[in-house]
């Protein structure tokens, strides 16, 4: 499983903690019972070994534990995930649809560098069964979907879309700007978290959250300042 096994002596120390939280805890694959014992996944940040149980756990839980509290909503909630060039179909994105359906030709409102914007989804393409959305595969185009999955959205104007804010789809005219106003003020909120200054360095992220951890990152490091003379 690729899974890194820890010595009985940090697992006994890690157990030993939660119990004294006052609860029963086991590596999750001894788990003699998940709905009394908290399963622990060991996992690596460096080598990123583990991760794969820990999903498969959490998607576990949710699937049959959690499956009468997941709830479904007709209102649209999606998030913009990536902005890519694919040859052939141009700048798409790649977004993960929560709640709700998109449907070929709806109008979509999203955050873009000069401001929000508006455009009609051309094709919504998925990958083929047991492939991942983020890799160069052949795609599968629908002319809908519904939540919960990850879609490829080809339209125009996509060049300046800002990946990591939430987008919007307009079922009326009146809608458009309504919506735009709410993406605009999202993207203000968004970017008010981050300070410009007239001198240090400049960093670029795929992600605005990508962007803000790493400000972040380097405003706690406290990297002495060098003066060139």
């Amino acid at each position: 499983m690729g899974l890194h096994q820890p010595t009985d002596k940090v697992l006994a120390s890690h157990v030993s903690e939660i119990v004294f939280l006052g609860l029963n805890a086991a590596l999750f694959h001894e788990n003699p019972d998940i709905r009394s014992y908290v399963s622990l996944v060991p996992t690596s940040a460096i080598t990123g070994e583990g991760m794969g149980n820990l999903l498969a756990l959490i998607v576990e839980s949710c699937q049959n534990m959690l499956a009468k509290r997941l709830m479904y909503s007709e209102e649209l909630q999606a998030t913009v995930l990536e902005v890519k060039a694919i040859p052939g179909l141009g700048t798409t994105i790649d977004a993960i649809l929560i709640n709700g359906r998109l449907r070929e030709g709806d109008t979509m409102i999203l955050a873009g560098t000069d401001g929000p914007i508006v455009t009609q989804i051309r094709s919504l393409l998925m990958p083929q069964p047991m492939k991942e959305l983020r890799v160069k595969n052949a795609y599968v185009e629908y002319k809908e979907i519904k939540a919960a999955q990850g879609v490829k959205i080809a339209a125009k104007e996509l060049e300046k879309a800002i990946a990591g804010l939430n987008m919007q789809v307009a079922q009326k005219p009146d809608e458009v700007d309504v919506l735009r106003e709410e993406v605009a003020r999202e993207l203000k909120h968004a970017l008010s978290n981050i300070k410009l200054q007239d001198r240090g360095v400049y960093v670029q992220a795929s992600t605005l959250g990508s962007l803000e951890a790493l400000l972040e990152f380097l405003r706690t490091s406290k990297i002495p300042e060098i003066v060139m003379i």
